[in-house]
C-alpha cells in the first residue's frame, strides 16, 4: 500500500472501508493515473482546473514536508487533525519554504497558484483565466 492511500488490492474500485473523503482527498496519484489526471483537467471548466491543479500542488507539498521530516513525527498532528499547524496551502507553502525546500521565488510561484486557486473556490460567479483578476 502507497504512502496515504487506501486499499487498492482489489482493483481501482476497492479501498479501505474506513477510508475517509479526508484520506481520499489527499491521495497522490500513481503511474496509471497520470494519464486520467491530465484527461480530466483538459475537459474542466478553468474553474474545475485551477481546483484541481491547485490541490494538486498543495498535496504534492505536504509530501515534500513529511518526507523532509525527521520520523517519527506525526504526519497526522500536523496535517490532519482540526486546525492542525500544516493543514493550509498558505502553512504548506510557508514552511516549506523555511524548510529550505525552494527558494523565495518559488515560494512566490506558489502563492500565486494557491491565490489563483481560492479566487476560482470561493467565487460564487464563474469566472475564466482571461479575466484580469486571475493574474
Amino acid at each position: 500500500m502507497t504512502k496515504g492511500r487506501g486499499n487498492r488490492g482489489g482493483g481501482r474500485g476497492a479501498r479501505d472501508k474506513k477510508s475517509t473523503l479526508r484520506s481520499l482527498s489527499g491521495e497522490l496519484p500513481d503511474g496509471e493515473d497520470h494519464e486520467r489526471m491530465f484527461q480530466e483537467l483538459v475537459k474542466q471548466t478553468d474553474r474545475g482546473a485551477a481546483l484541481i491543479a491547485g490541490e494538486l500542488v498543495n498535496t504534492m507539498l505536504r509530501t515534500a514536508i513529511s518526507a523532509s521530516s525527521p520520523d517519527g513525527v506525526a504526519a497526522e498532528e500536523l496535517f490532519d487533525k482540526p486546525n492542525a499547524p500544516l493543514g493550509s496551502f498558505y502553512s504548506r507553502i510557508l514552511v516549506g519554504h523555511l524548510m529550505g525546500l525552494y527558494d523565495s521565488s518559488i515560494k512566490d510561484r506558489l502563492q500565486t497558484i494557491r491565490g489563483i486557486r481560492n479566487h476560482f473556490a470561493h467565487a460564487l460567479v464563474a469566472h475564466d483565466f482571461s479575466e484580469h483578476s486571475c493574474h
